[in-house]
C-alpha cells in the first residue's frame, strides 16, 4: 500500500523520468523519487549497483535529510553473482577512544565504491551536490 502511495505521489511529477534503463537487470528504490531518479541515471550510464548506492545516498542527503546524514553511518551487503560471494560492509558510527562519535557514512562509501564501483567518484557525488546546491522540486511523496 505505502509503495504504490509513493508511486502515485510521483505520477504527476514530469520532471522525474522513471523509464527503464535497457540492458540492466535491477532496479533502485528509495523512499525520495529525486533519489531514485539519480539512481536509475548512473545505472543508465553505465554505473554499477555500487555507484548508484553512493549516488543515491549523496542525493537523499539533500533530499531527505530526516532519514540519511553525513553524521551518520550504514550497512551494506553486497552480492557478486559471478563469484557467488557475499560481503558485508559496516560502517557505522561508533565511540572514538577520545570520546566523540567519528561519523562513518562517507568512509563507508567511499569502501563500496572502490571495492565494486565503475565511474568517477566526483560524477557520484555530483547529483547530490546539485540538488542541495541549487534546490529541487519536492515531491508529495
Amino acid at each position: 500500500m505505502a509503495a504504490c502511495l509513493t508511486l502515485a505521489a510521483c505520477a504527476d511529477d514530469p520532471d522525474l523520468n522513471l523509464q527503464p534503463v535497457p540492458g540492466f537487470d535491477g532496479l533502485v528504490a528509495t523512499g525520495e523519487p529525486n533519489a531514485t531518479v539519480v539512481g536509475r541515471n548512473v545505472l543508465a550510464d553505465g554505473g554499477t549497483a555500487a555507484d548508484a548506492a553512493v549516488a543515491v545516498t549523496f542525493a537523499m542527503v539533500a533530499t531527505f535529510p530526516s532519514r540519511v546524514s553525513l553524521g551518520g553511518g550504514g550497512v551494506c551487503l553486497v552480492h557478486d553473482g559471478q563469484l557467488q560471494v557475499t560481503e558485508a560492509l559496516s560502517f557505522l558510527p561508533t565511540s572514538a577512544p577520545g570520546g566523540g562519535v567519528p561519523p562513518g557514512l562517507t568512509r563507508g562509501l567511499e569502501a563500496l565504491h572502490a571495492r565494486y564501483g565503475g565511474l568517477a567518484w566526483a560524477g557520484l557525488v555530483s547529483a547530490g551536490e546539485s540538488l542541495a546546491r541549487f534546490g529541487f522540486r519536492a515531491s508529495r511523496a
